[in-house]
């Protein structure tokens, strides 16, 4: 996968609050720090280190809670509504921002309800895959899943997010045929399954899958820095023969 799909996927994840000034004293008492999905997600491990830097820098405990659900929305929510006193911050990511087009009826406009702080990360995507598939790079894959319509199944974060709709952009540029399977809980539970075997493949934030590319449970088709160009891992360096302009 090229840079391009990175920097859809995960680039414009952003730290948002509603803080109307800045005291000399803030924080004078703990500060909760939300994101919209579940244990072992990259808003998780962002989150949490995050949490325990700016409790170091500022002398206040930094709390970390996740609101999973809605592909990031019901997180989103809730910040909405907290006072407006810079005591509840929202670890966003692009998924707060293509709910809006999806689903802009009961997403949250981040631009309109919040105010952004800083951009935090940007986290490169790796597609992997079980290894009982037996393909070695994204060609074989795409091979695989050509003789196999509608019988190698990928799994997301949810409805329209990163993960999702890069697995819909490369059926479409592929030329396959994949089942989504969404799941509520966040990129964790999608690599539980998928080590599992329970799912083929998954589009996964490199934060959350690399550990487990490392121990040989999943196997990295294909994935690249977009900053660096290079690969997000010595086993993901297969992006060749995947669909041109992916």
């Amino acid at each position: 996968m090229t840079q391009r799909i990175a920097v859809i996927a995960l680039a414009l994840a952003a730290c948002v609050a509603a803080i109307p000034s800045r005291s000399d004293d803030y924080p004078s008492r703990p500060v909760r720090i939300v994101f919209g999905f579940g244990p072992g997600s990259s808003g998780d491990v962002m989150s949490r280190v995050l949490a325990q830097r700016m409790s170091q820098d500022l002398g206040q405990p930094f709390i970390v809670e996740g609101k999973p659900g809605a592909n990031g929305q019901l997180g989103a929510a809730q910040v909405a509504r907290a006072p407006n006193d810079g005591y509840t911050l929202f670890l966003a990511s692009v998924s707060n921002a293509t709910n809006v087009a999806i689903t802009p009826a009961s997403a949250t406009d981040l631009a309109k309800e919040l105010v952004p702080i800083a951009l935090v990360a940007t986290v490169p995507s790796i597609l992997v895959v079980h290894p009982s598939l037996g393909v070695a790079n994204v060609q074989e894959l795409i091979a695989l899943a050509k003789a196999k319509p509608d019988q190698l199944f990928f799994g997301s974060v949810g409805v329209g997010s990163p993960p999702h709709l890069a697995g819909e952009l490369f059926k479409v540029m592929a030329g396959v045929k994949l089942v989504h399977v969404p799941y509520a809980g966040g990129s964790g539970q999608a690599a539980t399954d998928l080590i599992a075997g329970r799912i083929s493949m998954v589009f996964s934030p490199a934060s959350t899958i690399a550990p487990h590319i490392t121990s040989g449970s999943v196997k990295g088709a294909g994935g690249r820095n977009r900053e660096t160009r290079r690969p997000v891992s010595r086993s993901a360096d297969h992006c060749g023969g995947g669909p041109a302009g992916f």
